[in-house]
């Protein structure tokens, strides 16, 4: 393949080789160059730098312009090389067999890719446009044959989320060259100006990062899918294959990447469900660019990069993607299209945050990636609690009533409980907003009540709140009292929630706050008959003096007989 296949932004060079045929001029009429691809609310400049000139050997001239100079500056270097032999310049390397004559030939200026390029990125253009098409495509004005410099800036805010304050970034595209060429007449002659389209290429990104919990609320031992929405970076057409670099890098706290594939979007995690635990482990991650079909890739486990102060990191290597070529122009075949990479991740915390960013080589034998814009994301886990009352006074609380906490999964026959695994919260928790305990795991096994390691116990207070929970109606907490407080007789009711209190669902900073509630009662001991009470002691000394009375009347009735 040739160099110039390699060349994205060089459209200069069409001009070169067409002008050489051109020795007389008709009439021109205005023509429109469109620029594809920019985004709403983008900044499109230009300016024209080199326009046809009869009488120069070349057939084309600078314009008199800063723009023009500036070109000019870059081309010549150190060199004193006049305009006529920086166009021969731009047309050898173009087409070594153009024809020139020997001597300029000989004398053309010295232009290779990373010259030409540099010399696109002239500091400021005159024009600006101003137009669209009904498409949104920026329409430039062109009355003249010629090449027409074209740059494109927009504005972006992006940022952490947990930092109300966005960062402002200048999003650039590649810059852009247009050739607008002569029509020509059957006879041959030189008549109209053809209209030209060109297609914008950014060179910075754009990095969105969503979960799939609607209210950012979820659960310890629910599984969460996550998005991560991007473009496909255009990297120049001279960087060689072994230096192309486009990586997306993700890094989580609170939560485990899933590494097998799971049926499981949002919930429960199933059985066989493996997760990444060291570096070098995969991680189940699903591509899709464009508008194409879903591909399932692999990223690599990764040692946490310095200053995150994260548990765990992935990096998913796109080089094959970013730099795909397009066999038949030479041209970045995937540039710009829209990424999406989606993943799962096993919650182990009360709080998950979760950050993505990408890096990306723009040169050859560049030394380090170009860190893009990155963006982070939070859920929140609910939390439960539960208010134990004397039943004979709902006013009066009641300390050291234990508790478990389950839900049921299936119906019918299958309908199997889940007990949840707890331990109590320490000072060194963070984000558990006042919780007496947090879920750390879920058992089939019920937890031994004679255990108060494993028990929710309540307070003086009369409460027990626990964390880590889900708020989904769906999903139904139940409160078990398996030891009862003294004095009192066990509940044999499960108590379930009954109220949820309201907040701002759909925004993260509130969703901590989400918070369920449950009451229980118990009753007081009933009396039992008792034994030796003093009712007993009075028959029982009345029944012995009836029977010395007895044994009085007998012995008296023998002895008066016996006279």
């Amino acid at each position: 393949m040739s160099k110039i296949k390699r060349i994205a932004a060089l459209l200069l060079a069409l001009v070169m080789v067409m002008g050489m045929s051109v020795t007389s001029f008709a009439d021109e009429t205005k023509t429109t160059i469109t620029v594809t691809n920019v985004d709403a609310g983008s900044t499109v400049t230009y300016e024209q730098i080199i326009v046809p000139a009869p009488g120069e050997v070349t057939g084309w001239a600078f314009t008199e312009s800063t723009a023009a100079e500036s070109f000019k500056s870059v081309i010549k270097g150190d060199t004193k090389k006049d305009d006529q032999q920086i166009i021969a310049g731009l047309i050898v390397f173009t087409d070594q067999r153009a024809k020139l004559p020997e001597e300029l030939k000989a004398n053309a200026a010295k232009v290779d890719a990373t010259i030409l390029q540099n010399a696109f990125n002239i500091a400021a253009l005159a024009n600006t446009a101003t137009d669209k098409d009904t498409a949104g495509n920026y329409l430039i004005p062109a009355e003249t044959a010629g090449v027409y410099v074209i740059h494109a800036t927009d504005t972006k805010e992006y940022g952490d989320t947990e930092d109300p304050s966005k960062v402002t970034k200048w999003i650039n595209y590649s810059p852009m060259a247009a050739y607008v060429s002569f029509g020509y007449t059957d006879g041959g002659a030189a008549s109209t100006l053809n209209p030209v389209t060109v297609n914008a290429k950014k060179q910075d990104l754009t990095l969105t990062k969503e979960d799939n919990e609607a209210d950012k609320v979820t659960a310890v031992g629910d599984v969460v899918t996550y998005t991560i929405k991007t473009s496909v970076p255009y990297i120049p057409d001279d960087v060689t294959a072994d230096n192309v670099y486009f990586n997306v890098t993700d890094a989580i706290k609170g939560a485990q990447y899933v590494s097998n594939r799971i049926s499981v979007n949002n919930g429960p995690a199933p059985e066989g469900m493996l997760l990444a635990e060291k570096a070098e482990d995969v991680v189940a991650v699903t591509v899709k660019l464009g508008v194409g079909t879903p591909e399932e890739r692999e990223a690599k486990l990764v040692a946490v990069p310095n200053g995150l102060g994260y548990e765990y990191s992935f990096v998913l290597d796109l080089k094959d993607i970013a730099g795909a070529v397009d066999q038949s122009t030479g041209k970045r075949l995937n540039a710009n299209q829209s990424l999406e990479i989606t993943y799962k991740a096993y919650v182990k915390s009360v709080v998950v945050d979760n950050k993505a960013y990408t890096e990306v080589k723009t040169k050859n034998d560049q030394d380090s990636p170009d860190k893009g814009p990155e963006d982070n994301d939070k859920i929140y886990t609910g939390s439960l609690k539960i208010t134990k009352h004397n039943a004979d006074n709902e006013d009066e609380v009641l300390a050291d009533a234990k508790f478990v906490l389950y839900y049921t999964v299936g119906t019918g026959a299958n309908a199997k409980k889940v007990y949840a695994v707890t331990r109590k919260t320490t000072q060194s928790d963070t984000d558990v907003d006042g919780a007496d305990y947090i879920v750390t795991g879920w058992s089939e096994d019920k937890p031994n009540k004679e255990n108060d390691d494993v028990l929710l116990i309540t307070k003086a207070d009369g409460t027990v709140t626990i964390k880590g929970l889900e708020d989904d109606t769906d999903r139904e907490y139940f409160f078990e009292e398996v030891v009862a407080p003294s004095g009192y007789s066990l509940n044999s009711e499960p108590a379930k929630i009954n109220s949820w209190k309201d907040n701002k669902r759909n925004d993260a900073e509130t969703a901590n706050d989400r918070i369920g509630f449950a009451d229980l009662s118990d009753t007081k001991l009933s009396s039992l008959p008792s034994t030796g009470g003093i009712g007993t002691t009075i028959f029982t000394i009345g029944g012995c003096l009836i029977m010395i009375v007895a044994a009085g009347l007998f012995f008296a009735t023998r002895k008066k007989s016996a006279k």
